[in-house]
């Protein structure tokens, strides 16, 4: 081969290696792009099995939740729990009515009394019966900042004083406001009625 040659030749193969040498630079800076977005989709979420496959979530994670209102709770459990009649009228702690996803009146004042209490909003579950007779309700009423408010199977409204709660359960039961007798039950008071009488006959509305 003449040096001519060789120069020529040189010069081909350097060039040759520069484009290679760019070539692989642009592709190390794409990689990294490329892998962080195919890593990013193919990450597996971190929601429960209920959550992924029912889009509800398991009750660790609604314990776990931030409410700042009970207003917010209300809504979370309106909309994750049915209501349904009870043959028996069995009493259920929160965590069984949110497992099982429906409950009658007073299940929906535990659960959401319960779920209360987690964040510290005092309530009480009240216990409405016709002195004529019949079936009675059970709803949960607070209150905060100076205003009460109360919880009809899962529903959320503020009213003046605990005594248009009663006005709005007569009105429920078709009865007038002075044929309701009432009993008002703390978290602990729950707690209790559960352990020693689960069964207890008290509404379907």
């Amino acid at each position: 081969m003449k040096a001519g040659q060789k120069a020529g030749w040189g010069k081909e193969i350097s060039k040759k290696v520069g484009a290679i040498a760019i070539a692989l630079a642009g592709f190390a800076l794409v990689m990294p792009a490329s892998a962080q977005t195919v890593a990013s989709a193919t990450t597996p979420e971190k929601t429960s099995w209920a959550k992924r496959t029912f889009g509800r979530m398991e009750w660790a994670e609604v314990a776990g939740q931030e409410f700042s209102t009970p207003r917010e709770i209300c809504k979370l459990v309106e909309k994750n729990v049915r209501y349904k009649k009870e043959a028996g009228d069995v009493w259920s702690r929160g965590e069984e009515t949110w497992a099982a996803g429906r409950g009658d009146c007073e299940d929906f004042a535990v659960l959401i009394q319960e779920l209360c209490g987690m964040r510290g909003f005092e309530t009480k579950v009240h216990l409405y019966f016709p002195a004529t007779g019949g079936e009675g309700h059970a709803v949960l009423v607070g209150t905060l900042n100076g205003k009460t408010w109360f919880s009809s199977n899962g529903a959320y409204e503020e009213v003046k004083s605990e005594d248009d709660v009663r006005h709005r359960v007569a009105r429920m039961l078709s009865v007038k406001d002075k044929q309701l007798w009432v009993m008002k039950l703390n978290e602990g008071d729950v707690a209790n009625y559960i352990a020693k009488a689960p069964a207890r006959a008290v509404a379907s509305r």
